[in-house]
């Protein structure tokens, strides 16, 4: 994961986790928990996998190494697991 990285315009992105976007402030979580309680763990990791690549698609890349390297990151941290 990235602090920061730009995209071919020079914009600048931070480097955001899905729970620091959904969970703060703490009230949040309630709401978030409410709402995909009946979910399976899968499907849970899969939404959460989504939002990140689709933030990362929306936002752009510099090239396509840069694209390779956040994408393919992507795709290994949820494998792993």
């Amino acid at each position: 994961m990235y602090k920061v990285r730009n995209n071919e315009k020079g914009e600048t992105l931070g480097g955001r986790s899905y729970f620091g976007v959904h969970f703060y402030p703490k009230e949040s979580a309630s709401k978030w928990w409410d709402k995909h309680r009946n979910k399976t763990t899968k499907e849970i990791t899969n939404m959460i996998k989504t939002w990140y690549i689709k933030r990362e698609m929306d936002f752009g890349f510099e090239d396509e190494e840069q694209k390779s390297s956040i994408l393919g990151g992507i795709e290994r941290r949820f494998s792993e697991g």
